[in-house]
């Protein structure tokens, strides 16, 4: 009875296996992967697994067969309650710097540009004399919750997330930006996750807060 459980349980995970790759299994599927580490069949959570918190197979459950499996990661599910996201967003959208020659990344104040879109969607927020890669605790302060763990860039966000990257070789200060539906916007509208190529490059560590 038992072999033919664990075998169930194989054949429940490998079909399910897709889904668990997310950043948020569903839940009856965590409660599958729960029973498959119930029964010492290798299973385990690593919450550090390519920075985006997935299942890993391999590994094991501590020895004792009975631990209770780290289901996948508890974001919230709704954005800080402060926030009109949709004023924010738009706010954001519509003043960002068009890209020149001279500044193809807006004008080098994305601090400046996403503080005062969380002012339009109700949070003022004073200029707080910090570099963007340090408004982590601001916004912490302010009522926003970061992802824990955080997920990998390739996440798909939620419209007015933000994100607060820590600095590269080129640009030190970091970054920070806010989600608008479509683009990561600050001072300028992002093709993707990383605002440059040096961010690319290096792919510095980020949170991202909502």
């Amino acid at each position: 009875m038992y072999e033919r459980k664990a075998q169930n349980l194989e054949r429940k995970l490998t079909g399910i296996s897709p889904r668990l790759a997310l950043p948020e299994a569903p839940y009856q599927d965590r409660e599958v992967a729960a029973g498959w580490l119930r029964h010492q069949v290798l299973l385990k959570f690593n919450p550090n697994h390519d920075e985006r918190g997935r299942f890993d197979v391999g590994g094991g459950d501590g020895g004792d067969g009975n631990a209770a499996p780290t289901t996948s990661p508890t974001w919230p599910k709704a954005h800080n309650a402060r926030l009109n996201v949709d004023k924010a967003t738009q706010y954001a959208t519509d003043h960002v710097v068009p890209p020149t020659t001279e500044h193809p990344f807006g004008a080098r104040a994305c601090a400046a540009y996403v503080r005062d879109a969380l002012r339009a969607g109700g949070i003022n927020i004073p200029a707080q004399g910090v570099n963007a890669r340090d408004y982590g605790p601001v916004l912490e302060k302010y009522g926003f919750k970061p992802l824990d763990p955080t997920p990998g860039a390739s996440y798909s966000p939620m419209k007015g997330d933000i994100v607060v990257i820590q600095g590269t070789r080129d640009s030190a200060n970091g970054h920070i930006a806010i989600f608008n539906g479509t683009n990561w916007v600050s001072d300028f509208k992002q093709q993707g996750f990383w605002p440059g190529s040096s961010y690319r490059s290096e792919q510095p560590s980020f949170k991202i807060y909502r």
